[in-house]
């Protein structure tokens, strides 16, 4: 049996799918209103909860009690042939303890975590521009970079990003054995 919902005839409003990253900024405004969150921060806590239960990674990395690293990731999927893999959406490192191994050590567990997964492909994205960044994916962790998304995440208001486009390149770690020379994602 097919269930097709059709909007009420006098519905003006129309829903789609939205491919602009600065067209997300919209959507703020209606988590705001809709939870009565105004502190957003709370929803970043939420999603990476969720983003953990649903098949994904996070990590931290402690000095004693005090959190100096963290990481997260949640699972991805090929825009054409279906194959699921990690996507590494963050790690980072407090200011004073950057460039110490902890970036490192954090990225060797999410890969040993993720084979015990069953994911033999991490990917995520990366700025170019970035050159430490950059030699650290691709020489250190030996991940290879094919794929180039201009402006990927819109407009960015973070310490780093702010004014600047956000162009990426995708970076893709195979962690599982044999290297497969497939596109992770095709823009």
């Amino acid at each position: 049996m097919l269930l097709v919902i059709t909007p009420p005839h006098f519905m003006r409003e129309t829903v789609k799918r939205i491919t602009d990253p600065d067209e997300i900024w919209k959507i703020v405004p209606v988590i705001r209103s809709a939870w009565g969150m105004e502190d957003m921060s709370s929803l970043v806590k939420d999603v990476v909860a969720a983003m953990r239960f649903h098949g994904g990674i996070v990590l931290g990395a402690y000095d004693g009690d005090r959190m100096v690293g963290m990481h997260f990731s949640f699972p991805g999927g090929y825009r054409k042939g279906g194959r699921v893999y990690l996507y590494s959406h963050m790690t980072g490192v407090v200011d004073e303890r950057k460039y110490s191994g902890i970036g490192y050590a954090l990225k060797m567990e999410q890969a040993r975590i993720a084979r015990e997964m069953g994911y033999s492909l991490i990917a995520w994205t990366f700025d170019p521009a970035m050159s430490l960044n950059a030699y650290f994916n691709l020489h250190k962790l030996g991940a290879i970079a094919r794929t180039y998304l201009p402006n990927f995440y819109g407009t960015m208001e973070d310490r780093i990003n702010r004014g600047m486009k956000t162009d990426r390149l995708v970076a893709e770690w195979y962690i599982g054995g044999g290297q497969e020379f497939r596109s992770v994602v095709t823009p």
